[in-house]
């Protein structure tokens, strides 16, 4: 009897078995040819999958509650169907993300459906995902032998806590913001004065106590100090970059704005919460509990009907998060704070804001279009990956009605070169709706004094997981045998909770990007980061690492001198001159003077 073996530990099977399928790794060295890894044909047949995985988000907004489709179910306001902000925006770069889990399942079924085999052997799946394929498998005539499943990783308790009691975590959610009402707070409310344009920034924590004066921001670089030069009055609405705790609202609304002088005027989200923002957000939190249990009682709406996959149990813990738990709270906060807002500013003749197609950003758009606002123009902050499924996860990209329930979506997307505008396209956004302009994340550096080899730079991910494999997939590969290694962790996130021992005999730096890459001769990189455009930029090889549970993709992915950690022994260890630095007319827009910028702020504001 032919059999698959379906191997969902982390290390691998004796080599042996025949016709595996492995579930969470690699194929390893010297592993037989009828080995197939699920992380590994993920990236094979990226633009299949992804079609794939945006016709089943297309087909689960499309789908029944009742006797209404589930987008127009779940409208919460006109314009705006709470779906939106739900399951097609989960980020999907995570290490073990619901959308990686999905996009695997669906090619499992599909080297199976290939395969025809008349037995599975499952071992070390998830229980969900094992009684999942089980039923599909068993519904097709395929016996199934579930040998041994793989527990649920070890977490934290409070995390075991707000996954089996989402209705806690979102209680916690109310009582920080009720902390922040009654604590007090400092007001930056947006004055209603004439203003041209609307920028929407983050607020990132400081690391000096100093106030912030500059005019630049760290996420639009020179543009306020540009809308400044051309006499362009504007308003930056600040919100805050990290879970809007009552720690992180305060500390944000109690740090001095920005200076508003020059036309730029600054204020908080935040400071427009109120009593009745919060108990308007009281009310629709429990409009979304409504929903949740309805879209709970219809699992079919949660279907892949073309390949009839069964996936509501998979999915159950993310519904139970954005409609019962935290995500539920926070975005209902979301929703009520930019309707406070919008309402009350004069007509704006342009807004923008940064695209990444998080659930703040659709309550954001659909407050604008309800309140008359002018043009919307979405930037990506760095450049676009093919799997962020956020932003290439959705078949309809068209600008709906207001009052209908298409994904809200801006007048146009501003591209900075083409990398961006090639993957844009490739996914299918109308080119008439592109707007190209100079790179404002990336800008050439200017390094202080000479160029040197010392080290190998490891860059890190917002992920701790992701972290911890980068530092020991750098060290077993030998790098760390041919260079002394150097981990400059994330921004945003610092080391967390990285294991010590991933850091033996690698010094860690959070000092300044480029001074850091001044001395490196070669740059490992994971999936997210955009720093990888930053070392590529600055001449130095690029090495991506993949991490087995997420998918393999990379913004500096394609780009000349850029390669994957296995081919070390291409890599040049020699200090990158002047030569070295690369050419980027082809894949991005560089340029101090802001040209193109200087030509289309203007034209959108006729």
């Amino acid at each position: 009897m032919h059999s698959l073996i379906i191997w969902g530990h982390a290390n691998p099977p004796p080599t042996a078995f025949q016709s595996v399928i492995l579930w969470r790794s690699f194929t390893p060295e010297g592993a037989p040819s009828s080995w197939l890894s699920l992380p590994t044909e993920t990236t094979v047949r990226r633009e299949t999958l992804i079609s794939d995985y945006r016709d089943l988000m297309q087909a689960f907004g499309e789908s029944k509650v009742g006797t209404q489709g589930l987008t127009h179910f779940t409208q919460i306001r006109p314009g705006l169907s709470y779906w939106w902000m739900s399951l097609p925006s989960m980020h999907s770069l995570e290490v073990a993300s619901v959308p990686f889990t999905l996009v695997r399942i669906m090619l499992l079924v599909q080297i199976i459906t290939e395969k025809r085999p008349e037995a599975l052997i499952i071992t070390g799946l998830p229980r969900d995902v094992s009684r999942l394929v089980s039923r599909w498998a068993r519904a097709r005539g395929i016996k199934v032998d579930i040998q041994k499943q793989r527990s649920r990783e070890r977490v934290r308790l409070r995390s075991r806590v707000v996954t089996s009691f989402p209705s806690l975590a979102a209680f916690r959610v109310f009582t920080s913001h009720l902390q922040v009402m009654i604590r007090g707070r400092n007001d930056t409310n947006m004055e209603a004065n004439g203003s041209d344009v609307t920028v929407v920034d983050y607020t990132i924590p400081k690391k000096s106590p100093e106030p912030q004066t500059s005019l630049n921001s760290t996420f639009w670089g020179p543009l306020p100090q540009l809308l400044s030069d051309l006499s362009i009055s504007s308003n930056f609405i600040h919100m805050p970059a990290s879970l809007a705790t009552a720690e992180n609202i305060l500390a944000e609304t109690h740090e001095a704005p920005v200076s508003s002088e020059s036309g730029n005027r600054h204020a908080r989200l935040y400071s427009e919460l109120n009593w009745r923002v919060f108990f308007r957000s009281v009310q629709d939190y429990f409009r979304l509990r409504r929903m949740g249990r309805s879209l709970l009682k219809h699992e079919r709406a949660f279907e892949d009907i073309g390949a009839q996959i069964p996936v509501a149990e998979v999915l159950r813990p993310a519904l139970l998060r954005f409609f019962f738990g935290r995500d539920a709270a926070l975005n209902s906060f979301t929703i009520n704070l930019w309707d406070r807002l919008l309402s009350r500013l004069p007509p704006q003749r342009l807004g923008l804001y940064l695209f990444e197609n998080q659930p703040w950003e659709f309550a954001f758009q659909s407050s604008w279009r309800r309140n008359n606002h002018g043009t919307l123009v979405g930037v990506p902050h760095s450049t676009l990956v093919d799997w962020d499924l956020r932003i290439f996860g959705h078949a309809e990209y068209s600008l709906g009605a207001l009052d209908s329930d298409s994904m809200p979506w801006p007048d146009f997307v501003a591209v900075n070169g083409n990398l961006m505008k090639n993957r844009a396209l490739r996914a299918g956004y109308p080119q008439q709706r592109l707007l190209e302009v100079e790179s404002l994340r990336f800008q050439r550096q200017d390094f202080l004094g000479p160029r040197t080899a010392d080290y190998a730079l490891i860059l890190g991910e917002y992920s701790t997981i992701y972290n911890d494999y980068l530092l020991h997939q750098t060290r077993n590969k030998g790098l760390t045998q041919e260079l002394p290694a150097v981990f400059r962790p994330h921004p945003q996130t610092g080391l967390g909770d990285l294991d010590s021992g991933a850091l033996a005999g690698i010094r860690v730096w959070d000092g300044d990007l480029t001074e850091v890459l001044t001395h490196a001769a070669v740059a490992v990189v994971g999936s997210h980061t955009s720093a990888s455009i930053d070392a590529w930029l600055s001449g130095i090889p690029v090495l991506i690492v993949f991490h087995p549970e997420a998918f393999g993709t990379c913004p500096a992915e394609g780009l000349p001198g850029v390669s994957f950690l296995s081919g070390t022994d291409r890599v040049r260890m020699h200090p990158p001159s002047s030569s070295s630095i690369p050419d980027t007319s082809h894949f991005l827009h560089i340029s101090s003077e802001l040209t193109r910028w200087r030509h289309v702020i203007p034209q959108l504001l006729d």
